[in-house]
């Protein structure tokens, strides 16, 4: 789960976003907006995959998901996939200023990327 910078959305994904809605696919990401409980748009990954991790970089500039088997660069509102890297990850991180992401894999090898490069 994320919040947006502003705190008028809120991301989620694998579990229910709010206490009235059904229950979530595995792999299905979700996002609201907090005041009038609207769901603003939902994207899906390969049915029986898992989401590992998610992050909303600074100023909402992009947002980054983690499978199962990959992580993907999208832009705030999930409607575009900018990049797909292949890793296996166990966690992600954004550095403060989104220009990195750091993905760590469970045979112990960590990678860091330009998460921005690709953003026009």
């Amino acid at each position: 789960m994320a919040l947006s910078d502003d705190g008028k959305r809120v991301t989620v994904g694998g579990y229910p976003a709010l206490a009235e809605t059904p229950r979530l696919t595995s792999a299905t990401v979700q996002i609201w907006d907090i005041a009038s409980h609207t769901r603003l748009s939902e994207f899906s990954y390969k049915v029986g995959f898992r989401m590992r991790g998610l992050r909303i970089a600074p100023h909402d500039q992009f947002m980054v998901v983690a499978w199962d088997d990959a992580v993907q660069i999208l832009n705030a509102e999930g409607s575009h996939l900018i990049q797909t890297i292949a890793a296996k990850p166990t966690a992600i991180a954004l550095s403060g200023d989104g220009q990195y992401l750091a993905i760590a894999e469970g045979n112990g090898r960590i990678g860091v990327w330009q998460a921005r490069q690709n953003l026009h």
